[in-house]
């Protein structure tokens, strides 16, 4: 019972929490299921790997097999259609069927569904977030722990897609997260690119006088986590990020305020929130409204991540666009990096061994490089050499990028609401951080973690 509360708290906290790719939001899925795709409970068999038989379609002998695999992004159709081509002549017993959902906001609905009916892919991909953790604490998804490709996997990909040493998932790419802007507008408004939070406020109001309109933010598609996400991260880095939600979990951080680096980054955001930085209706725009806007140049400024540069023919092609990280108080100029699809095997696929052979192959340094180079993001294998116009313009804007972990949490229900209040709160209402951190830090207090 425990894991089905769980499981059903992670699918309420995870709609602000990531995007990872474009049209791909991290949809509104509420159905739960709390064991593999036959609908049964999951066990510490499947969750551990054992009982699993990774022969089934690892070669002909068996006869064709059909492999489905599903993901979310339709821009992505034309590289997948093309591995997939690829991987079909290496292995020619091997028909993969593509399923990218034609409403992407409906992906988990339609995958929950699914999974609780025994129809689900072989492979389909998840958020390398609270949704990766949920799917592995039920025993819905296979480990890869001991897959061929782990080797030239990049360490801080396996730091978001492994759970108690055990690995779940091949995360594909990253993607830096931050501010898209028109070079043209910004040149003709003589503005240079923001490095500090006042100069970033100058800008945005300069924009809106000369009629651009606000930053657009996909609230929608991102919550408002995302951006306290980037601040936490650009002024903290990814362990002292994580440090602090592991302590907040583990009762020895009961005053976010005094961790170091936190006030820096609320201070930033409430500091935007109250120059009302964002677009009109900012908390209802999606992703393909707010590209639209940024196409139609009714904002200079959209915050997305990196693969809306791999999207750049489709929403916004005549734009000769930029890049800026957000301007953090006290910050190190780093991006914030959030992985991007992760591919996850389904325990109760008759094909487990296909879709092995599926994932290996995905993860090969070749197609990585083939995939990121058109994705326009970056690479979680080593030794994959990936190149696109953009990628200069990316790496030069930024000290590198600091990754949100996966964290295993005993109180999620407590440190995790309380966290995205906060973030709500500061990012969107504009409430004083003090008093919202003060009323969390009463609540941890009260029931006591540590003690647990």
């Amino acid at each position: 019972m425990k894991k089905v509360i769980a499981f059903l708290i992670s699918l309420v906290l995870i709609f602000g929490l990531a995007a990872c790719g474009g049209t791909g939001t991290d949809g509104d899925g509420n159905g739960n299921n709390s064991g593999g795709s036959d609908g049964q409970e999951g066990n510490g068999d499947n969750a551990a790997g054992s009982n699993l038989d990774w022969s089934a379609g690892a070669d002909a002998s068996g006869g064709e097999v059909t492999l489905r695999i599903a993901t979310w992004r339709q821009s992505d159709r034309p590289y997948y259609e093309e591995i997939i081509s690829r991987f079909e002549e290496t292995y020619d017993w091997i028909t993969v069927d593509l399923d990218i959902n034609a409403d992407s906001s409906s992906y988990y609905t339609n995958l929950q569904a699914d999974l609780m009916s025994g129809t689900a892919p072989d492979v389909f991909d998840l958020h390398p977030s609270d949704r990766l953790l949920a799917y592995a604490q039920d025993g819905i998804i296979a480990p890869q722990t001991d897959f061929d490709y782990m080797a030239n996997y990049k360490e801080e990909a396996k730091k978001v897609t492994t759970i108690n040493g055990v690995n779940y998932g091949y995360m594909n790419a990253y993607n830096y997260f931050g501010f898209i802007y028109n070079k043209k507008i910004f040149k003709a408004e003589g503005l240079e690119v923001p490095t500090t939070p006042e100069e970033f406020v100058a800008v945005v109001n300069k924009l809106k006088a000369a009629g651009y309109g606000g930053v657009v933010y996909a609230g929608r598609t991102y919550g408002s986590t995302a951006l306290g996400s980037a601040a936490f991260l650009s002024r903290m880095g990814t362990e002292a990020y994580t440090a602090m939600q592991e302590g907040i979990d583990n009762g020895s951080v009961t005053d976010l305020s005094t961790v170091d680096g936190v006030a820096d980054a609320l201070d930033t955001l409430q500091f935007y929130t109250s120059n009302e930085i964002y677009y009109n209706a900012y908390e209802s725009i999606d992703y393909d409204a707010g590209m639209s806007l940024f196409a139609q140049e009714k904002s200079a400024i959209i915050y997305s991540g990196s693969y809306a540069l791999g999207e750049k023919a489709t929403y916004f092609p005549d734009i000769d666009a930029g890049y800026f990280t957000l301007p953090v108080y006290g910050g190190t100029g780093v991006s914030y990096g959030e992985g991007a699809q992760t591919s996850a095997i389904n325990v109760a696929s008759k094909n487990l061994g296909a879709a092995k052979l599926w994932i290996e192959f995905l993860a090969t340094a070749e197609m990585s490089e083939y995939f990121c180079s058109n994705a326009k993001m970056l690479s979680t294998i080593e030794g994959a050499n990936v190149a696109f116009d953009e990628m200069e313009m990316l790496l030069s804007s930024s000290n590198g990028f600091a990754l949100k972990q996966i964290v295993e949490p005993e109180h999620s229900e407590y440190w995790s609401s309380g966290y995205t209040k906060i973030m709500d709160g500061v990012v969107f209402d504009g409430e004083e951080w003090a008093s919202l951190v003060k009323v969390y830090k009463s609540k941890l207090e009260e029931y006591d973690l540590a003690n647990q």
